[in-house]
């Protein structure tokens, strides 16, 4: 079982204090439903869960509604789009400069600008932003312990994207060839936690995915160690 997280630093989010206390994002024009009085809108609740188990972070439900292009036929008229609702996980640091979220990066960047709108129309503010691994740097240092990685728009003809994987992969002629023609987009690492060895991608937005089962606070620790290893590899500016 595979369990993403994605990282953003973040300034201004909108802080709760009950338990259960909810924020809701403003609407969004989404659908035009024939039949239906009113517009279909979207939005995302955001709904405050207290302290997680780990003790660092506070833990965050959300219900995110985004539109999704799907043939569907509702009412005897067919659809070309549906709204899904998405739910996810967001862990914060109390000190609230950053967080992790058990998302897609997409879902995790709508949501986070619709809370910056929402904010801009209460005269407040809110901003976010992703950081930038550089894999290529990164994987030199860790060469042993590469497992696996994606790369895309290669500079090879019929080829625009490929994935290699197996011992020493990270040390093999495909592996430069393509790291060289290309992006490196994740790497599939080896890592000790607990003392025991974990698999987990890491992608170049700082996403971590950790292919192991565990508990919630084992896995905030485990994205906290990697984060903390990754720090001499983010792309400043």
């Amino acid at each position: 079982m595979a369990t993403g997280f994605q990282y953003r630093e973040i300034q201004g989010f909108p802080k709760m204090e009950e338990l259960g206390q909810q924020y809701v994002t403003s609407n969004q024009l989404a659908l035009l439903l024939p039949g239906i009085d009113g517009d279909d809108t979207v939005h995302s609740i955001i709904r405050f869960l207290g302290e997680s188990s780990h003790p660092d972070f506070w833990r965050y439900h959300v219900e995110h509604e985004t539109v999704k292009p799907y043939t569907v036929r509702f009412n005897q008229t067919r659809r070309d789009s549906v709204i899904i609702v998405e739910k996810l996980d967001v862990f914060i640091p109390k000190n609230y400069t950053y967080l992790w979220a058990e998302s897609k990066s997409s879902i995790l960047n709508e949501l986070l600008q619709r809370i910056k709108d929402t904010e801009q129309t209460l005269d407040r503010s809110f901003e976010f932003r992703e950081q930038k691994v550089d894999l290529v740097k990164l994987g030199k240092a860790i060469q042993a312990d590469i497992t696996g990685g994606h790369f895309s728009q290669l500079n090879i003809v019929d080829v625009q994207a490929a994935s290699l994987f197996g011992p020493g992969v990270g040390e093999s002629e495909d592996w430069h060839r393509y790291e060289e023609s290309g992006e490196t987009s994740a790497i599939n690492i080896k890592t000790t936690f607990r003392g025991e060895l974990h698999t987990i991608m890491i992608t170049r937005t700082k996403g971590i995915v950790v292919y192991s089962r565990l508990h919630e606070r084992e896995y905030l620790e485990l994205i906290e160690q990697v984060n903390d290893q990754l720090g001499k590899y983010i792309v400043l500016g």
